[in-house]
């Protein structure tokens, strides 16, 4: 390793634990450290990873093929999920392919998903990255524009049975640069409503199966419901929060409010990162109607409370599909509905996250090559008991309802597979770090009693400015 390289990463290992050793305790400002973290590190990434300005998209040399060498390799697969069934169906396919590749280990390596972009960018910038992993659609612009992950679209294309053609456009679009695929989506998973039957009968307000027959499924009458069913419960629950014991008000927070915004005509910005949309009128009303739930109707518990659709005591939540795992020993009857409409119609929102193969790995060949095996048919098949697929000819299959038999099949086929069909992926940015510290302030403060959402939405969108350039 020469002197430069070396003096380079023994400066961001070491600015790596001064910044963690030195969090503060208060929530909101550990989440701005984090990100703040993220962002130094991946800039860092960017210039000793990939050995280029942070603006270059490179698209990796395609690799050679796995026949090229029979050496023992070891690769390691990061992930966030904790869930001892999901991580067993990973380990199993590893097996799998190590069984076909004898000369190939592959090690599953789970981090917390709070955690997890911090994690890799280190392990990227200390010189023990990871081959190939998970990405979140939030980061993932970032990481495509600083070259971090390859361009894997020669060894899609070229691997035995794969069928590229199977893989949805669409859900696909997000990963595609030109020619290039950074990412295969393994979860393309519509943002539904998981909602608790009994609180709602309990409380004489009809389900939103109902309102769906009935044509009036909409966030208006989603917050009227809401209100009412506040009304009949306990201290310490509520008729709409999250889906587990999270804290809402950190990172979810854009996610909640997405779906509102949309169904409103709005967005946060616009898709080509030119300009801050968040202060329109469209967004400002879909906001006013979310915080109105939390100051006025008091049915969306306050920054600070932690709540679970899993305990019983949360009416209704916006979920996916791998969160209904824990349900399936739930004292209530629970079921699910695609998003309400609004204004705009019904706009459903997609959270989506990719299997990639990242460029600082010393074995690039395989990682492309079992991220393909990962994503192929027979694979994602197994991986749709957890995860929407990205794959158009197991969406029209009965694979999801087979794998989620405590669903009805006509709720899947509603809140989830014409979701995917009609639905958007959450706004990312190439910036999303930076833009999440600069106009997370102006977020907080509106759940402070008083706060007017138009100005705050003028604050955020005047200090995001430098983002949204023409």
């Amino acid at each position: 390793m020469n002197r430069k390289l070396y003096t380079l990463l023994s400066f961001v290992l070491l600015l790596t634990f001064l910044l963690t050793a030195c969090q503060p305790t208060e929530v909101i400002k550990t989440v701005e450290v984090k990100v703040v973290q993220t962002q130094m590190v991946t800039q860092m990434v960017t210039q000793i990873v990939a050995g280029t300005p942070q603006n270059v998209v490179i698209t990796a040399t395609p690799a050679p093929t796995k026949d090229t060498t029979k050496d023992p390799v070891n690769l390691r697969f990061t992930t966030w999920t904790a869930n001892e069934t999901q991580l067993k169906l990973l380990n199993d396919i590893a097996a799998e392919y190590k069984a076909k590749n004898p000369n190939v280990t592959i090690k599953v390596d789970s981090i917390s998903a709070d955690d997890y972009i911090q994690k890799v960018s280190v392990q990227l910038a200390g010189g023990d990255p990871p081959d190939a992993g998970w990405m979140l659609e939030t980061a993932a612009a970032n990481w495509i524009k600083a070259g971090a992950l390859t361009d894997m679209s020669a060894k899609l294309k070229s691997f035995s049975g794969y069928d590229f053609a199977d893989l949805s456009p669409k859900t696909l679009a997000f990963w595609v640069r030109g020619d290039a695929v950074y990412g295969v989506p393994f979860s393309t998973s519509p943002v539904f409503v998981l909602y608790n039957i009994d609180m709602f009968k309990a409380a004489g307000v009809d389900t939103p199966d109902i309102m769906i027959k009935n044509n009036t499924w909409t966030f208006e009458n989603f917050a009227k419901a809401a209100q009412k069913i506040q009304t009949t419960l306990p201290k310490g629950s509520y008729a709409f929060g999250a889906a587990d014991a999270t804290n809402p008000y950190a990172a979810n927070i854009w996610n909640h409010l997405t779906a509102f915004v949309r169904a409103y005509g709005g967005e946060f910005w616009s898709d080509d990162y030119t300009t801050c949309t968040m202060n329109k009128p469209e967004a400002v009303q879909a906001i006013q109607l979310f915080q109105n739930m939390v100051l006025t109707d008091k049915s969306f518990p306050p920054p600070g409370e932690s709540t679970a659709f899993t305990a019983g005591n949360i009416a209704m939540t916006f979920g996916q599909i791998s969160r209904v795992g824990p349900l399936k020993d739930a004292k209530f009857k629970w079921a699910i509905a695609p998003l309400p409409s609004g204004p705009a119609g019904s706009k459903p929102t997609i959270g989506q996250a990719a299997v990639v193969a990242f460029k600082a790995s010393k074995n690039q060949a395989w990682a492309q090559d079992f991220v393909a095996f990962l994503t192929t048919k027979e694979n994602v098949t197994r991986l749709a008991a957890f995860w929407p697929p990205a794959r158009v000819s197991i969406l029209n299959s009965d694979a999801i309802a087979k794998n989620n038999p405590a669903i009805d099949p006509g709720q899947i086929k509603a809140a989830i597979t014409d979701s995917i069909i009609a639905g958007k992926v959450i706004s990312s940015h190439p910036d999303f770090a930076k833009v999440d510290l600069a106009g997370r302030p102006f977020i907080d403060k509106l759940w402070v009693a008083g706060a007017k959402v138009q100005d705050q939405m003028d604050l955020a969108c005047k200090a995001l400015a430098p983002y949204f350039t023409k």
